[in-house]
């Protein structure tokens, strides 16, 4: 019997075993929450600051023409805050509502949802305006009033016109009931002339006699009740009398010299000038300085040096302490001799400055 050999092949099997283990969320998971975080913060500190202040910017701008706005922005809530009546809220919810606000596509209307907070406005009283003026015998009364009443005491002037004086049925002020107190206290004094009141200053320009020229500046520059003072200028007949006469005597028989052909005055008429400095320093109203010449010459020429040697006298007169506006200079060259220009004493006398108080 044959012998049998069982040939044995080991095998060495390996077996795997599967497991699924969790992998660790950092760092990626992290870098997500910081990419969500950056956005949020961007949009939170700069995006959304940026369109609230031009969403302000542009309702503020849609409701330019009303007072006191404020506009205040929350996200898209906006508050609007304005001075004006309560029949405007409707308007002015509108005009906020639609104003335009710059996108990636252009001006588009703000997404906001606006209210509205409206304050009456404070109704300040304003002035009244008037002008009161002499036409020969009768005063003329224009410009406007509060009501009735104010209009009123302007007929307790004698020989009024109150026709071109308005009503405007606003309340009149204080100052505009002391205004006309005063006007038609002064004009009833007053020989001619106006009164004004005019952007709440009160003016007073006429003749009147030395007595009532005296009250008139009691009654303007009172201090009760006071309102804004412009000017008093009063031309009293006689005064303006006296004082002609006197700066006629003191330039008759001299007169203020010059350089021949010329608009300088000469050295030795400074003595002269300051006398009648000190006349006119006395003597209120308007200075007129005329200057004439003789015949010698041509005409345009004498007519431009009188022009000018007036000119030059008013400028003295002005730096010797006469107020330069209450000044004016004229010429008028040949066409007025007092004297006959064939004979050199009648040319002297033609040569002449004249000036007088008006």
């Amino acid at each position: 019997m044959a012998n049998t050999h069982t040939l044995q092949i080991e095998r060495n099997v390996r077996y795997w075993k599967r497991r699924d283990e969790p992998v660790g969320w950092l760092p990626w998971g992290l870098l997500w929450l910081l990419g969500l975080l950056v956005v949020f913060l961007v949009g939170a500190l700069l995006i959304a600051p940026e369109m609230q202040r031009h969403t302000q910017t542009s309702v503020a701008t849609m409701l330019k023409d009303y007072d006191a706005v404020t506009v205040d922005a929350d996200g898209q809530h906006v508050m609007v805050s304005a001075e004006a009546p309560q029949d405007a809220e409707t308007m002015i919810h509108a005009l906020a509502a639609n104003a335009q606000c710059d996108t990636w596509l252009g001006l588009r209307r703000c997404p906001v949802n606006v209210k509205t907070s409206l304050t009456a406005p404070v109704m300040t009283p304003r002035l009244h305006d008037f002008l009161l003026t002499r036409d020969d015998q009768t005063w003329n009364v224009s410009g406007e009033v509060g009501d009735d009443e104010a209009r009123a005491r302007f007929s307790t002037l004698a020989n009024n016109d109150v026709s071109a004086l308005s009503i405007s049925g606003e309340t009149a002020t204080s100052s505009d009931a002391e205004a006309i107190g005063r006007a038609t206290a002064i004009a009833a004094l007053l020989q001619s002339g106006e009164v004004q009141w005019l952007d709440g200053v009160f003016s007073v320009r006429g003749t009147a006699d030395r007595a009532s020229a005296d009250r008139i500046t009691a009654l303007f520059n009172r201090t009760e009740n006071a309102i804004g003072l412009g000017d008093l200028n009063l031309k009293i007949p006689e005064v303006v009398s006296a004082c002609n006469a006197q700066l006629a005597e003191t330039l008759d028989g001299t007169q203020i010299r010059f350089a021949t052909g010329s608009a300088a005055i000469s050295p030795d008429s400074e003595a002269l000038l300051r006398r009648l400095a000190t006349i006119l320093s006395d003597c209120p109203g308007s200075v007129t300085v005329d200057g004439h010449t003789d015949s010698v010459g041509a005409e345009d020429a004498n007519l431009t040096l009188s022009h000018s040697r007036a000119a030059s006298v008013a400028t003295a007169l002005a730096s010797l302490g006469i107020e330069k506006a209450r000044i004016t200079s004229r010429g008028y060259g040949e066409s007025s001799p007092i004297a006959d220009n064939n004979t050199a004493a009648g040319r002297a006398r033609n040569r002449r400055i004249v000036i007088t108080i008006d």
